[in-house]
């Protein structure tokens, strides 16, 4: 996380540097830099709905994403269980994680068991995150009821409706959010599996066409230092963050075949369509 200030090289911490939009703004000499600001995305249901399953079928099939099952951070299940009241911590915890993944120009997809108003409590990180956006799987009681006997068949009860009454509210809370949909995860896993694919990928194509993906101002941009490590050799390049390079070298010709440049001194170059998926040293482009 943004604790440091890259040119008075003074500390916020135990607070983060503060986000403006689209930059952190140093609150001792006002100095910006631009970030990755993406959309957070959160699958959330209750013990039983499936969400485990889809994490580990849908991770690694999504370009642009990363999917984690986040109630393997959790002990006991901490962000929903009460009496635990540090649910607002283990999210603030999951913001920071999910920051800093997205600087590799990705976008966090949570699966959890969680009520949105436990994330949404962290409001000073969340501008962090162009969005918050929530996909609640939800099924009817009686198939819920069956799915815990069957994953717990020793179990009270009393622990089947808990999460009942979780199930419920989470359907109720889903309908007074706008940035909240519903999916019906009492159908057969492909069902599920595929309209919780379409839904991911609608969030990451709204990201690609919202116009805040640019800046809003004149920003010092954030500079790679290290060179870009190509199979013919190395160059010199500053990464802006958005699929581009500034490349700063007269040796040109070692891009032949994969782009273009304008210039034969320093030149902003696009990877070319089909070139999305190239690796340049240790970043994905």
């Amino acid at each position: 996380m943004p604790f440091t200030c890259d040119a008075c090289g003074r500390s916020t911490y135990p607070d983060l540097i503060p986000p403006v939009g689209d930059v952190l703004r140093c609150p001792h000499c006002t100095d910006q830099r631009r970030f990755i600001r993406p959309s957070l995305l959160v699958v959330t249901g209750s013990v039983g709905i499936g969400k485990s399953t889809l994490c580990a079928r849908l991770a690694g099939t999504i370009p642009g994403a990363v999917l984690l099952d986040a109630d393997i951070f959790a002990e006991d299940l901490v962000s929903v269980a009460p009496p635990n009241d540090d649910y607002v911590a283990f999210w603030r915890s999951m913001l920071r994680l999910a920051h800093e993944l997205a600087q590799s120009n990705v976008v966090v997809v949570y699966f959890s068991v969680m009520r949105p108003e436990q994330l949404l409590a962290n409001s000073d990180i969340l501008g962090y995150f162009d969005s918050v956006r929530f996909l609640c799987l939800t099924c009817s009681a009686n198939v819920l009821r069956a799915r815990l006997a069957r994953r717990e068949p020793g179990a009270d009860p009393s622990w089947f409706e808990r999460w009942v009454e979780f199930n419920s509210a989470l359907a109720a809370d889903a309908s007074a959010l706008s940035t909240a949909d519903v999916v019906d995860a009492g159908r057969a896993v492909d069902q599920v599996e595929h309209d919780v694919r379409d839904w991911i990928k609608a969030q990451l194509q709204r990201r690609v066409l919202s116009p805040r993906t640019q800046p809003s101002e004149p920003v010092r941009p954030c500079v790679e230092r290290s060179p870009f490590r190509l199979q013919r050799g190395s160059i010199p390049a500053v990464w802006d963050g958005n699929r581009h390079l500034l490349v700063l070298t007269d040796a040109l010709s070692i891009l032949a075949g994969w782009g273009r440049a304008t210039s034969t001194s320093s030149a902003r170059w696009s990877l070319p369509p089909d070139r999305t998926s190239c690796v340049f040293g240790t970043r994905s482009v």
